[in-house]
């Protein structure tokens, strides 16, 4: 049984080599078929050839007409595959090898969408399984190369590809393990991007002596503690937190580029984009916060409650977790008046969710992308609507990673209905109106919105920085609008003296 799965994991690649669609159909539709038959660790396998057979099959389109199709049938089934195979029970008694590869891939299915933040952390999670994956480290390097492509703040963009040129150093050491043995072609690539990676960087006067830790984390402990725990999960506004944990990514610095409005319009896309930062980074405080739930609060003194015996927890903290969710969560709609604003959709305030932005239902036909959206080559903004597959799409939904999953119905009952946060796993019934959902299991749901916010923040900015070079290619006509250079303003910390 063992060796017959692995003969159409053979014929897959043999398929993919000589670029034949047809055989690669036929047999994504036989590894399904055996699905059904096998133990779990043979359907992380299955589930691994099917992605590979779509991935080959999005090579073969791509070479036509497929690069910036939006829905991206074949990679998006590449991915649901993938995440079928990390969410079998056997995957992490997988060996490491089979971990990392399937990781890998994902990463990369992620990466070509537009979702650069969560593939990069996602690459990371290889190298921790193995620090000297190289096709990891090198596909980790492109991923960093493509990100700071959208960054408007060059100091950052050439940190990023500094940290991309490490990659590409380790993936082409004598150590370096290659899992399919050693291929001369991807090393050859690595090799190339990092002579133009030092060639550019040296060309920009770039200075690689930076004392990247040597920031100031704040002026208490708490603050400190609270700096640092932002840094180490990788939440602060910052492309920098995305590639390191030093002190110099501990500040919320990513806004908006420079843009254009005509003469007559108001300049309102800074303001919206300060409204959604300090409602995130509110967001994230009240998180970090809702981790004291074992201490007393004030607020919950002298406070009248009956006993219902469910084990539910009903405290500040609680609260706190719950407003952190449904802060982060509401961002996201926030993200789609955004986007409906300055990429003239069209839609009235009352119609625009972030589920709603993307996609119109015409008559007889399925759900299909409204059309400032149609085949443009905007990566960020790609990755911005592949995001909110994760939250709405079923497919995607099905399979998503624990954290992440059912996070649009446990809003709903969050904002609108009765929630319980318990101490563990209750068995307490659930209806329409009520649900129980431990406070650990909420706590990592509430880690991923908050994640899954950072991200839509961070592409909007790359997606908007894309279309003004999109509508300059296009020469719009400059005497009727003007350019509005954005200002940083930090706010300073005071000290009592």
């Amino acid at each position: 049984m063992e060796t017959n799965i692995e003969l159409l994991g053979l014929k897959i690649d043999q398929s993919i080599d000589a670029k034949d669609a047809e055989e690669l159909r036929s047999l994504i539709k036989v590894c399904r078929a055996r699905l059904v038959e096998v133990e779990s660790s043979q359907r992380v396998d299955l589930n691994y050839f099917i992605a590979n057979a779509y991935s080959g099959l999005w090579r073969i389109r791509s070479d036509v007409d497929g690069t910036w199709d939006w829905k991206a049938h074949e990679t998006v089934q590449e991915i649901l595959a993938l995440r079928r195979a990390i969410d079998e029970q056997a995957f992490e008694q997988s060996t490491h090898i089979r971990q990392c590869q399937i990781r890998t891939n994902l990463a990369n299915s992620l990466s070509g969408l537009g979702r650069t933040v969560e593939a990069i952390e996602e690459y990371s999670k290889v190298l921790k399984l193995d620090a000297t994956f190289a096709m990891a480290l090198g596909n980790r390097a492109y991923a960093m190369i493509t990100y700071s492509w959208y960054l408007y703040d060059t100091g950052h963009q050439c940190v990023i590809l500094d940290c991309a040129l490490n990659d590409y150093r380790n993936a082409l050491q004598p150590t370096a393990f290659w899992d399919s043995g050693f291929e001369a072609r991807a090393a050859d690539q690595f090799a190339e991007k990092l002579t133009d990676i030092k060639s550019y960087l040296n060309d920009v006067g770039f200075d690689n002596n930076i004392h990247l830790a040597s920031f100031s984390l704040g002026e208490t402990h708490k603050e400190v503690e609270y700096r640092r725990w932002c840094l180490s999960n990788h939440l602060f506004l910052n492309p920098l937190n995305d590639v390191m944990d030093k002190s110099i990514a501990a500040k919320d610095v990513l806004h908006l580029p420079s843009h254009s409005y005509q003469i007559d319009e108001e300049a309102r896309f800074p303001t919206y984009y300060n409204i959604l930062k300090q409602e995130y980074v509110s967001a994230r405080y009240h998180l970090f916060e809702s981790r004291c739930f074992d201490e007393d609060h004030m607020v919950d003194r002298e406070v009248l409650l009956f006993e219902s015996f469910d084990y539910g927890q009903l405290d500040f903290r609680t609260e706190q977790l719950k407003l952190a969710f449904r802060s982060a969560y509401s961002i996201l709609d926030k993200v789609a008046l955004f986007l409906n604003d300055y990429f003239h959709i069209g839609l009235r305030a009352k119609q625009v969710s972030f589920r709603q932005v993307w996609e119109t239902q015409v008559k007889g036909r399925a759900m299909e992308l409204r059309s400032p959206f149609v085949g443009t080559k905007n990566l960020p903004l790609r990755g911005l609507y592949f995001l909110s597959k994760d939250f709405f799409d079923d497919d995607f939904v099905e399979v998503a990673s624990p954290d992440a999953r059912g996070l649009a119905d446990l809003r709903n009952f969050a904002e609108h209905k009765f929630l319980t946060l318990t101490d563990f796993r209750s068995p307490q019934a659930e209806d329409e109106q009520h649900r129980h959902i431990s406070r650990e299991d909420f706590a990592l749901k509430t880690m991923r919105v908050i994640k899954m916010a950072r991200a839509s923040l961070i592409y909007l900015s790359m997606a908007m920085y894309r279309e003004e070079q999109i509508r300059s290619e296009a020469k719009l006509e400059e005497e009727t609008k003007i350019s509005v250079p954005i200002l940083s303003v930090v706010r300073k910390r005071h000290t009592e003296t």
